[in-house]
């Protein structure tokens, strides 16, 4: 018997779920690399502007992140990573929380893997979509996720670090100990991880 390739298995559960189930092409990611090309120099200066004036201290100090500095020190303790860079990466990918994105994660998946925009590293990431996709679906299945239920950016990452599917099923762990890892609502799996 042979072995089923897990791009091909994304590929055909991918296809299934946009003609079947409901996953929607976002047609906004496909409109080329100059639509896609990154954040303007205005954007990138309101975001910094928000950084700065939000900053650590929401993610330190307030609401579910009130905990945070002991999960930071013990993170740092158990792996060796500084907390100011785990504060950084957190703060840098979603302003500490505030900003996991809109997009359905099989919306954009199954976009990206069938529809990538024409760029001359079209294959490359198609495959890398591919991938993701596959891994989105095992991670779904195995979690009992309902794959339309997950909200992330519009390339697929997910949760307060913003982790593609592939690092979520690598990295992620459940470091608050309530027996499941959820890196949306979860500061503590998000530190952790």
């Amino acid at each position: 018997m042979q072995p089923i390739c897990l791009w091909s298995m994304a590929a055909a559960v991918g296809f299934v779920m946009i003609l079947e189930f409901g996953a929607r092409m976002q047609q906004d990611m496909v409109m080329g690399k100059d639509h896609i090309a990154g954040p303007k120099p205005d954007a990138v200066a309101q975001f910094l502007g928000q950084l700065r004036q939000h900053g650590e201290r929401l993610f330190l100090q307030i609401g579910e992140f009130g905990h945070a500095v002991e999960t930071l020190r013990r993170a740092e303790a158990e792996f060796g990573v500084p907390a100011s860079v785990i504060v950084g990466i957190i703060g840098v990918e979603t302003i500490y929380g505030r900003d996991m994105g809109t997009f359905r994660v099989m919306d954009s998946l199954s976009t990206l893997a069938f529809d990538y925009p024409d760029t001359p590293n079209r294959e490359a990431r198609t495959k890398l979509f591919r991938d993701q996709l596959a891994d989105y679906l095992l991670w779904c299945r195995d979690t009992k996720t309902d794959v339309f239920s997950v909200l992330g950016s519009y390339a697929g990452a997910i949760g307060i670090p913003q982790f593609m599917p592939t690092s979520l099923r690598e990295y992620a762990i459940d470091y608050d100990g309530d027996g499941h890892i959820d890196l949306r609502n979860s500061p503590a799996d998000a530190i952790g991880s």
